[in-house]
């Protein structure tokens, strides 16, 4: 020990680069002895003492009887747990007392941190003319206690309006804290749909449905087996795009398997880390009791299969819709979006940035952004926020150039048809969501 002791002071002492320094705190958090994200707007914190950080969170989310004899947090809990909502100005009140006031200093980081993990989600809001307005609420979806009374799942013309496909985990459990991480992901990406005359948000306990276009929803429901994703169209489930239903599996199969890492305990093994955590079903279009049919299996299947439980029949066409192989070779008509000067004067909103993205690869998406006028210290900065989530990062890098500026599908077009990638002929699929 002496030696070591001798050899160590002949050494000269210097500072850790920047990169080292990342290395050492991202170490740190990993064993558990510190809190470091490295991320943007969070990488300039370092938290010494986690349950400092965990009592942030449960100053927020918690439980009813800590609310007893406070009647404004009570009030804010109520709210959440009806509507999976607390207003920001709520969190100020709350962090204001002297209980917690040793979080209002450090309020926007805390913040950052929750909405990161997916505890606070803030919704997208925009005015009349389109223009991002910020929201006054988050989403806090781990709260929401009420169920759907809506009657949405009931309409009588329902099972021939939707498809449906199954995620069941390999475990053959669901932890409701997967599935409520899945519903705040999708809550990021997808609008709440609205319902009834107050414009009631469409988010339950453990389920949600969302307004994919105006003609098409998305309805989301966890229980403890299975996780089920709908597409629900507004006439009739053949008019849904087989392309999108794709893409749509694509992206929630990869957010799925992401979340999920963090509850499964896998082996560190090449094999066994590749392997994935769920298997997909596809489900009949009854919401009562569906019949569930392994994807692996539709290949065999004749022209259609008849579900055993309601002989509801789903053609191989409509069941094949959530894993076709994409085809760049679009054809178009004489009422091609591409060439319709009022759909290119458009200034795109999230569900464009999104259907766009979901056709593109990363590089693609890259290559694109820097058209429209994105820097490269951005896109690292996005890669580095977002690289184990590809499909936000495409999303999220193709939305970033549109922030504060007045580009419209028109500058798409010019982006697409510049860089030479792909065709020009996919914002066909965006004019499609203008047409209804």
């Amino acid at each position: 020990m002496e030696q070591m002791r001798k050899i160590n002071s002949l050494q000269p002492v210097r500072p850790l680069t920047e990169e080292e320094l990342k290395v050492f705190l991202k170490f740190q958090h990993s064993v558990g002895r510190i809190l470091y994200f490295d991320e943007e707007n969070l990488d300039q914190h370092i938290i010494l003492s986690p349950t400092h950080l965990i009592d942030a969170f449960k100053s927020i989310v918690t439980d009813r009887r800590f609310c007893e004899g406070d009647t404004k947090r009570l009030e804010s809990w109520n709210l959440m747990n009806k509507k999976g909502i607390i207003e920001k100005n709520s969190i100020d009140k709350i962090w204001k007392k002297k209980r917690y006031n040793k979080f209002k200093d450090h309020r926007e980081y805390l913040l950052g941190v929750m909405t990161h993990l997916d505890i606070l989600v803030e919704p997208k809001r925009y005015d009349k003319s389109q223009t991002r307005i910020p929201a006054e609420f988050y989403y806090v979806a781990s709260m929401v206690r009420t169920n759907d009374t809506t009657g949405y799942l009931m309409s009588p013309t329902f099972t021939k309006r939707n498809i449906a496909i199954a995620f069941s985990h390999s475990s053959l459990m669901i932890p409701p804290a997967l599935s409520f991480r899945f519903i705040s992901y999708c809550l990021s990406i997808f609008a709440v749909k609205k319902t009834g005359q107050n414009d009631e948000d469409m988010l339950f306990h453990r389920s949600a449905i969302f307004n994919i276009d105006q003609s098409l929803d998305m309805c989301v429901n966890c229980d403890d087996e299975v996780i089920v994703v709908r597409l629900v169209h507004l006439r009739n489930r053949t008019l849904i795009m087989r392309d999108l239903a794709t893409s749509i599996r694509e992206c929630l199969a990869v957010a799925l398997e992401k979340i999920s890492q963090l509850y499964v305990k896998t082996s560190s093994t090449d094999v066994i880390a590749s392997k994935s955590s769920f298997n997909l079903s596809l489900c009949c279009s009854s919401f009562d009791d569906p019949c569930f049919l392994p994807m692996s299996t539709i290949e065999d299947q004749d022209d259609s299969w008849i579900c055993p439980k309601h002989g509801i029949e789903h053609t191989k066409d409509l069941m094949s819709s959530w894993d076709i192989q994409k085809d760049d070779d679009i054809q178009c008509g004489k009422s091609c979006p591409v060439t319709d000067t009022e759909f290119l004067k458009q200034i795109p909103l999230d569900i464009h940035f999104r259907r766009l993205s979901m056709q593109y690869s990363i590089n693609e998406i890259k290559e694109l952004g820097m058209h429209l006028g994105m820097d490269y210290q951005t896109w690292d900065d996005l890669y580095v926020t977002f690289g184990e989530e590809p499909e936000r990062l495409k999303f999220e890098a193709l939305r970033r150039p549109f922030d504060g500026s007045h580009l419209s599908f028109n500058d798409i077009r010019k982006a697409v048809e510049f860089g030479k990638i792909r065709t020009i002929h996919c914002l066909c699929k965006l004019g499609f969501v203008m047409s209804w």
